[in-house]
């Protein structure tokens, strides 16, 4: 094909042209790839899950580089036979419903009409029960209160005596503990926005304006806040601590549209997680948050703010990495059919199967640091080889080179998992805190002010801790405000989740001194 430049018709030599053609299929390639990527985000499933069976497919054809068979022998994947033994068969559950036998039970005797209308003419000769789960709507109920004051007979100057007053959330205000703990239940554990809430009252027969709700529940969450600062406090005495943020939409006044502001969260595996929110995504947060109290490994993603938290830490702090964020790199390019993007996404199996026998086992530390060193380290070793064997064969812009790029870039933060025992594979459980989040932003759709950021934030903080020690969510949230109300903030450290739930009597104690 010739091209005309300066009136000048030049031929191109068939190298050219190759080239040329070649080029072009690349750019074409990759397009393909971004297209197919842009379409499964759009319309496909956002799981990550694989068919055993079309993963080995995939890898029909593929072999591992020449210069690592030998090693690929030394440490073979699991034979099937060994996966059909993980498996266990599902047993019948003819009964799923659990919590009947801690309900409170009503006993009803239903006579036939007959029998009530002539007993003499009938004998009793057995019974059939029937058992039936009812409900009883939630109600609304007007409280009353009444406070006598007295004074001694004999001597009227002594001062009167008054009863105490019941302890609210809001002096001399309308709303008992009981209904702001719901409030706060329905729209931070159950999702529900305050208008939604607003309605459900209404069925109740009261009708309260929207904009009260919402100041009942944020200055609620304000009497709770130093259970949330005790909380974040626990979550710093240790030397592991996973990381991440997510974007919440924040209510931007005058501009017709939201700003994105942002939670971030940090999780003990073995203790308390903290959730905090701030304006932005700077690295200056973690400063504020973590600031001095905090020495260890922080495992967290890729993302940049991480290691300028790290690079200025003057060596308190080291970075471990995420293999589920690896792994889901490497997962695009196998939907852009990167065949060679199977091959690594089985020997990653490999290292979670090592995991899940681990959990099964209930091990500690110590096993899980020696089970590690002799079959994790292997396998991450090999996978290491790979990825740099693979990477000159890869455009940087393509699915696979930016999964290379990444995994190359996070393998070092592999080191604390391989030899620290208590650091987990990847980030999951601390994304797997996020998500209440993400499922109330799907109805509350944004957040409308700074001071609710922070309260919901709070609100995270306790419910999440509720549920990992296992206390019933309710009791503790109005239990709990009673004491702070009656006891000031000082009794914080006393009440927070882990400290009722590791030592109980304890802490009452403590909390009512």
């Amino acid at each position: 094909m010739g091209s005309n430049k300066g009136n000048v018709l030049r031929i191109e030599t068939p190298d050219e042209k190759d080239q040329r053609i070649a080029r072009l299929e690349a750019e074409n390639a990759l397009l393909r790839q971004k297209i197919d990527a842009l379409s499964h985000r759009l319309f496909g499933k956002s799981s990550e899950q694989l068919d055993p069976d079309q993963l080995q497919l995939l890898l029909q054809g593929i072999e591992e580089p020449k210069k690592h068979q030998a090693s690929s022998d030394e440490t073979s994947a699991p034979e099937e036979a060994d996966d059909a033994k993980r498996k266990k068969a599902k047993t019948k559950n003819h009964s799923r419903i659990r919590g009947l036998d801690t309900l409170e039970t009503e006993e009803q005797i239903h006579l036939p009409a007959e029998y009530e209308a002539n007993p003499d003419a009938y004998d009793i000769i057995g019974q059939e029960v029937t058992e039936l789960l009812d409900y009883r709507p939630a109600r609304c109920v007007r409280q009353i209160i009444t406070r006598i004051k007295v004074r001694p007979k004999n001597d009227s100057s002594q001062p009167p005596i008054l009863a105490p007053a019941p302890t609210t959330p809001l002096v001399g205000g309308l709303p008992s503990v009981n209904l702001v703990t719901d409030l706060i239940i329905g729209k931070y554990a159950d999702h529900l926005p305050l208008y939604r809430q607003q309605g459900i009252l209404q069925r109740s027969g009261i009708s309260i304006p929207r904009d009260t709700l919402n100041h009942w529940t944020l200055h609620s969450l304000e009497l709770l806040a130093p259970i949330a600062e005790a909380i974040h406090h626990e979550t710093l005495a240790t030397n592991y601590l996973q990381g991440d943020e997510t974007p919440l939409p924040l209510l931007a006044p005058g501009t017709g549209k939201t700003a994105t502001s942002y939670f971030w969260v940090f999780n003990d595996p073995t203790g308390s997680i903290s959730y905090h929110w701030s304006k932005n995504r700077s690295a200056t947060n973690l400063h504020n948050i973590l600031s001095t109290n905090f020495s260890g490994d922080l495992q967290c993603d890729g993302y940049s703010a991480y290691v300028s938290f790290q690079k200025s830490s003057s060596g308190r702090i080291s970075l471990g990495s995420c293999m589920a964020h690896i792994r889901r790199k490497f997962h695009d390019a196998l939907k852009a059919k990167e065949r060679h993007a199977a091959y690594i996404i089985r020997l990653i199996a490999q290292l979670y199967q090592i995991e899940e026998r681990l959990r099964k086992q209930r091990a500690g530390p110590a096993l899980r640091d020696a089970i590690r060193s002799s079959q994790s380290k292997p396998i991450v070793k090999r996978l290491k080889k790979i990825i740099q064997t693979l990477k000159p064969r890869h455009f940087p812009q393509s699915h696979m080179g930016k999964a290379i790029n990444y995994a190359l870039g996070q393998w070092s933060g592999l080191d604390a998992y391989l030899k620290d025992g208590r650091v987990e594979l990847d980030n999951n459980l601390i994304e797997n805190a996020i998500r209440p989040t993400k499922l109330g932003q799907k109805n509350w759709l944004f957040l409308g002010s700074e001071r609710g950021g922070e309260l919901a934030a709070v609100a995270f903080t306790l419910i999440e801790n509720c549920k990992r020690y296992k206390l019933n969510l309710r009791d503790y949230l109005a239990s709990t405000m009673k004491a702070l109300i009656e006891q000031g903030p000082a009794s914080a450290s006393h009440l927070t989740p882990q400290a009722l739930a590791t030592h109980p009597a304890k802490a009452a104690n403590k909390a009512a001194a």
